[in-house]
């Protein structure tokens, strides 16, 4: 047994966990007054549920065996965007535009981000043909440097240009 096998085990549970939770928050929130106290707090309690469910595949995904996996770094960074969240303290922006597959080391690039991010600054993403940080930070620096990416840094950040395959 592994911890990705442990891993991907939770993740099921929890999605499962919180379909029958959702679906349960669902009935009640039929059953209420609109406008309510009661129906305040259940929809409160419906986009926790919702929160949760947006964060655990990332977190999950963090057990992953190192390596490189060919994915688009828009997607990487908008699947992260809840973990983001959580170690920012708030959300954090994004400017993503739709990118080709390359090779990125996993987890080592979300591990990165999430140190980034955990600084909770005035925080900014960009991916395009480069990713652009707001501002730097030696974590990310250190894994472009072991990647063999170049950093340029800006006035308010660093830009690392990734390497296709």
């Amino acid at each position: 047994m592994s911890l990705p096998d442990v891993a991907a085990a939770l993740r099921h549970a929890v999605n499962n966990w919180l379909m029958v939770l959702g679906a349960n928050l669902d009935m009640l929130a039929r059953k209420l007054p609109e406008g309510s106290p009661e129906a305040r707090q259940l929809s409160r309690a419906a986009e926790a549920a919702r929160k949760l469910e947006t964060a655990i595949p990332p977190f999950t995904r963090l057990a992953a065996q190192p390596g490189h996996e060919e994915i688009r770094p828009d997607k990487l960074l908008a699947d992260l965007a809840p973990l983001l969240e959580v170690m920012a303290g708030r959300a954090v922006p994004m400017e993503l535009e739709k990118l080709p597959h390359v090779p990125l080391p996993r987890p080592g690039l979300e591990l990165a981000l999430l140190e980034w991010a955990k600084g909770g600054q005035s925080l900014a993403l960009r991916a395009g043909p480069e990713l652009e940080c707001r501002p730097g930070h030696p974590a990310l620096a250190a894994l472009a440097q072991a990647e063999g990416w170049d950093v340029s840094h800006t006035a308010d950040g660093m830009v690392l240009r990734i390497k296709a395959a």
